[in-house]
């Protein structure tokens, strides 16, 4: 089954501003977007200014003692960059709705709860935020599901996510909790009386397709959970991942190097097939408790190359060497551009296995591009009988 976190950081904006502007402490601060308030201080919550309301309306509560911040995304995507890249940890599979919140994917954990529950404590404990989440099969479902998480419970270790009764919560749902559906049907629902989703599966599929027409048939899959929605992965941006598991927890720097290499060498034929360079390069390892030690690092110079990543690797140990033994690594190449060169050259490349994939791939990519009878190895180029004479001549006398 698959199963997707929901995760939605409370204050995210808020905490982030302060920490650039913290002459701002103290005063009642309003961040909005689109004419609606998203988060508010203290201080403008403590005059009934809340999260939800329009700004016209916030602003005829404060008047000119407020402090109004629009939100721009992109002053805080160096923030969401830092607290996703924690949740690269868990998985490689993260696709994130705003800065301050995210779907990922923990579809083939053994335990995917109890692993989700170990990540809000990571979270937690590096960013301090109000934390809200819920772990389902389907995006819309996580999201509509998500509550907020005892923090003081967590740091005890009990448990906060737990896997769901789905049918049953379905169930239970009002008719604007169906978010698969278009706003105009879930209130047309809802104005025929259907106060509740469960009173809908009573409802055969035939009236509802004689009721909603074509909609009708995808009600009837969302309120039996027959209907998924799917996480799109878009973080790492344009990204590549592989993971090699040891035997059981090793620190032994031979051990390592060896999975690094292999590592290494699945990266660059992935890259050479699909003709692109990475431009970032993160290494994780899980530790034998369930911690990570990451590494990660923006390159001077795109990279291709097994050699490239693998020097780029070892410089990460050798800067921060492991203090703990550990049972996984996994590398993830970030920000994967197409190659814009026009011509090859193999004179880079020291290994024979590097010159000859790189030579097989750019050989088959042109014949694919222009034809079979365009492109041929050189060997297969017949020879004049007068070059092959004067090549007997030089090399029996030494003449050239």
């Amino acid at each position: 089954m698959k199963s997707f976190l929901y995760l939605l950081q409370i204050g995210f904006y808020l905490r982030v501003l302060l920490r650039r502007h913290p002459e701002l402490a103290g005063l009642p601060l309003v961040l909005h977007s689109n004419g609606q308030v998203i988060e508010t201080s203290q201080e403008a919550e403590s005059r009934s200014v809340k999260p939800g309301m329009s700004l016209s309306e916030a602003q005829s509560i404060l008047r000119d003692e407020g402090t109004y911040h629009q939100l721009d995304p992109s002053e805080f995507q160096e923030a969401r960059d830092e607290w996703l890249d924690l949740a690269l940890t868990v998985s490689d599979q993260i696709e994130p709705e705003s800065p301050a919140s995210a779907w990922i994917n923990l579809t083939g954990q053994v335990n995917p709860a109890e692993l989700a529950d170990r990540f809000l404590s990571l979270l937690n404990t590096n960013g301090g935020c109000q934390l809200s989440a819920s772990l389902a099969s389907s995006k819309w479902l996580a999201k509509t599901t998500a509550r907020k998480i005892e923090i003081d419970a967590l740091a005890l270790g009990i448990a906060q996510i737990e896997i769901l009764n789905e049918e049953g919560i379905i169930e239970g749902l009002s008719p604007h909790d169906l978010t698969p559906l278009e706003p105009e049907i879930r209130e047309r629902l809802v104005l025929m009386g259907y106060r509740q989703v469960g009173l809908i599966k009573n409802v055969s599929l035939k009236t509802l397709t004689e009721q909603f027409g074509k909609k009708g048939l995808l009600i009837y899959q969302v309120i039996r959970n027959q209907w998924k929605d799917s996480i799109k992965p878009t973080y790492p941006p344009s990204s590549w991942s592989n993971t090699l598991a040891f035997d059981g927890a090793t620190q032994n720097r031979f051990t390592i190097d060896l999975a690094m290499k292999q590592l290494c060498e699945n990266a660059q034929k992935e890259l050479t097939e699909r003709d692109v360079y990475a431009q970032e390069i993160v290494l994780l390892g899980e530790e034998e408790g369930g911690n990570w030690r990451s590494w990660k690092r923006k390159l001077a110079k795109p990279i291709q190359s097994a050699s490239g990543l693998l020097a780029s690797c070892n410089q990460f140990l050798i800067q921060e060497p492991l203090l703990h033994p550990i049972v996984t690594l996994r590398l993830i190449l970030c920000h994967l551009v197409q190659a814009t060169r026009l011509q090859r050259t193999l004179e880079g490349l020291a290994d024979p296995r590097e010159r000859r994939i790189a030579a097989n791939t750019a050989y088959y990519k042109a014949r694919e591009t222009y034809g079979d009878s365009v492109l041929r190895f050189a060997h297969e180029i017949p020879t004049e009988r007068r070059v092959k004479v004067l090549r007997a001549w030089r090399d029996a006398t030494g003449w050239v």
